[in-house]
Formats: structure tokens, C-alpha cells, sequence
């Protein structure tokens, strides 16, 4: 562990408005405090996957390349000139830039991009088939409108949100891939279908700009949980602690006066009554 992160606070004193000691120990456990960034200085921390937006960066200097989102976020970090990264999905284009402009709020969910801090594992919707519904070319295993499944479905569940229609079809072994409709923010399941083998054809693409469907397989485009810090640096205390064992103990102590004319005695009174 670091040491600037070794030691714990400095306990509370033995004696109050008195001379005293105060002890401070080692501590041992997983690091999540945040670590100094000479890259961001005094910047606040970037949290994944909240990081992403989906703005397209009008910025007059941006560089346009072609590599997949996954080489367009993680390669900005150590690309010259490259403080933002944009990914366009309908187009596979991958866009660099040193400032973020949005001034025609060029949106939708064809867009993600961040700062070149704001990386990690893909995950949904970004990692799907984006607006192409699959249902006329796929065996579809079953299918709950209105975001609720039939108690005689393989999964006898019921499915109210879009992490429960991913954790469906992972519980399902006939299951191969999802399709997921549901609302312009990606939050809300309006309807969630398991597929099973999608046979030869092409998926129908979907133009309805109040809700989207995303196709994706259940193990590689799972939802995101919870955010957390895109960069170990950002990491922000100890995820957990333990007790410290044999050599790795360590304990400090140190005299304290911590009498205060403010709230303790008068020592004159003491003395004196």
C-alpha cells in the first residue's frame, strides 16, 4: 500500500483538556482512495460508465478515424492532442478532439463519447445492435410485452427491468441473445424477447424516436450495476479492511495538550477551590 495511505487518522486523545497521547496504526485492505493524477490536477473524479454521453463533438479541430469503440476509447488516453473521444455507431467512425463543443445538440443513442479519462468495459446499450429488430429472422424462445413474462416461460420469472431480461436469458441455456425495446434514455424495459439460433436474413431496422431495441448477448453486453472509478487513480478509500497480521502492525503514538481555554476548566479554579 502506498504510504501515504499506510496510516489511519490519528485516534481520539486518552485525556481531554489535559496532557495525553493519541495513537494512529497501520491499516490493511483493498485500496480504493483516490491516488494523486499529475494529468488532471485537481479534477474530480471520473466515475464509469456515467462518464459517457451521447453528443456528438462538433469541435472544429476533431480528427476522424476508423477503429471500433472499443480501440476509440481506450487509445485517446495516450493519443496526442486527444482530450475527447466520440464514438458514431451508425457509421463505425471514431472522432479525437481537444475541447468538447456542442452547439447544434447533434444526440441519440448513435453517439457515446467522453473525456480521454472515461474508460472501461462496454457495456449496455453500447454493446449491442442498435435499432434492427431481430424478431422475423430469430427463434424466439419467448417474449413479454408490457415487461411481464408468463409463469410458464423456461425462466418462470418475472421481468420488470432490463438487468432482469439480461439475467433471463443468462439463466436460460437455449437462450443465445436478447432483444431489449425500451425507452429514448435506455432505463425503463418496455418489452424484453430471448432468442434462441437467428437464422439467415437481414434484422428490420426501427425508426420509432421514442423508444430503442438493442440485440446483444447476454454475457458479453451485460448492464452495468453500479458505477465506479474509471482510473485506479480515482479510487477513492478502502474498499474493505482487515485486520492486520504479525509484522504488518504497526502502531504511532504522540503526546497531545488538548487543554482549551475555550471549553475546559479553569486550571486557576482547580488549583485554587
Amino acid at each position: 500500500m502506498p504510504d501515504e495511505f499506510l496510516w489511519s487518522e490519528w485516534g481520539q486523545p486518552d485525556k481531554l483538556c489535559g496532557l495525553g497521547t493519541q495513537k494512529k496504526n497501520t491499516m490493511c485492505g483493498a485500496l480504493r482512495r483516490r491516488l494523486p493524477n499529475p494529468g488532471r490536477d485537481d479534477d474530480p473524479p471520473v466515475y464509469w460508465p456515467s462518464c459517457l454521453n451521447n453528443k456528438f463533438n462538433e469541435a472544429a479541430d476533431r480528427q476522424e478515424l476508423d477503429k471500433p469503440l472499443e480501440d476509440c476509447m481506450n487509445d485517446c488516453i495516450t493519443t496526442p492532442d486527444c482530450q475527447f473521444w466520440t464514438f458514431n455507431k451508425t457509421e463505425d467512425k471514431c472522432y479525437y478532439s481537444k475541447i468538447f463543443k456542442v452547439s447544434e445538440d447533434i444526440s441519440g443513442p448513435e453517439y457515446v463519447g467522453g473525456s480521454k479519462d472515461c474508460k472501461g468495459k462496454v457495456y449496455f446499450p453500447h454493446c449491442g445492435v442498435m435499432n434492427m429488430n431481430y424478431t422475423s429472422i430469430a427463434d424466439v424462445i419467448t417474449s413479454n410485452e408490457n415487461a411481464t413474462l408468463s409463469s410458464d416461460t423456461p425462466t418462470n420469472t418475472t421481468i420488470t427491468t432490463i438487468e432482469d431480461c439480461i439475467q433471463s436469458c443468462v439463466d436460460n441455456e437455449e437462450c443465445f441473445n436478447y432483444q431489449i425495446e425500451t425507452n429514448a434514455d435506455f432505463t425503463a424495459l418496455i418489452n424484453c424477447e430471448l432468442y434462441g439460433e437467428v437464422s439467415g436474413g437481414d434484422p428490420v431496422p426501427t425508426t420509432d424516436p421514442d423508444k430503442y431495441f438493442v440485440f446483444g448477448d447476454p454475457i458479453s453486453c451485460s448492464k452495468a450495476l453500479k458505477d465506479k472509478p474509471a482510473v485506479p487513480e480515482d479510487a477513492e478509500e478502502l474498499s474493505y479492511k482487515e485486520t492486520c497480521t504479525k509484522d504488518q502492525y504497526e502502531e504511532v503514538v504522540k503526546e497531545n495538550n488538548t487543554w482549551s481555554i475555550e471549553y475546559c476548566p479553569s486550571m486557576y479554579l482547580i488549583l485554587h477551590f
